[in-house]
């Protein structure tokens, strides 16, 4: 069981705040491993700092959709994810409508078109595709959900691929290239990693619990 334990300006008395194991419904907090006073006034006694945040996340397993065994658990689950999946399926639908309207009039009334029309119609409907091919191609970047076994220390990533459907990726610490540390890109937050080759950005805050982060950045 990891505890943290911190003293909150507002507060009158320290708050105890544990993070347990799956299921369960709790205020996360997420912390660096930097300093001891974060920029609101909170004071860490852990050796992390806390990020207080506003909302409560629910992190609920989806076994049969994600095609995960139920050996192992859920450690991870992007807080933005119905935003990415909703930005991703309203591009798409746009994009593909309207390249499909351009199409039509291309091919039905191709001789009914004045130049300067054939243009305007061949450039919206290669705008279209573009913008179908980038939104689908940046949402790969996204890991949806990371489950754990923990005593085979392996992960499985859940990750959007090309017109919604999703993917694996699975993969243990060893696999895991952390991000290169320099100047004006801090990692106590989020960070970009790379998973056999592969991309993905994840963000503190939406791990369970901080040893899980710390894994995939290799600071154990």
């Amino acid at each position: 069981m990891n505890t943290v334990i911190c003293h909150l300006r507002r507060g009158i008395s320290p708050v105890l705040g544990t993070l347990r194991l799956q299921p369960f419904r709790v205020p996360l907090k997420a912390c660096s491993f930097q300093h001891s006073i974060d920029g609101i006034g909170n004071r860490c006694i852990h050796r992390r700092q806390i990020f207080t945040l506003r909302k409560t996340l629910h992190f609920r397993p989806q076994y049969n959709k994600d095609g995960v065994p139920k050996t192992y658990l859920l450690v991870y689950e992007n807080s933005q994810g119905a935003l990415l999946s909703i930005s991703r399926v309203l591009s798409t639908a746009g994009g593909l409508s309207g390249a499909g309207v351009a199409m039509w009039y291309l091919i039905d009334r191709w001789e009914q078109l004045q130049p300067w029309q054939l243009y305007a119609l061949s450039g919206a409907f290669l705008l279209c595709v573009a913008a179908v091919t980038s939104v689908n191609i940046i949402a790969r970047f996204y890991l949806m959900r990371i489950y754990m076994n923990e005593p085979k220390g392996k992960f499985i990533g859940i990750h959007q691929s090309f017109l919604g459907r999703l993917g694996q990726i699975h993969y243990s610490v060893k696999d895991v290239q952390p991000p290169v540390r320099g100047k004006g890109k801090p990692i106590h937050s989020k960070a970009t990693v790379k998973v056999k080759d592969r991309n993905f950005h994840i963000r503190a805050s939406d791990f369970i619990i901080p040893k899980y982060y710390n894994a995939h950045l290799k600071i154990l």
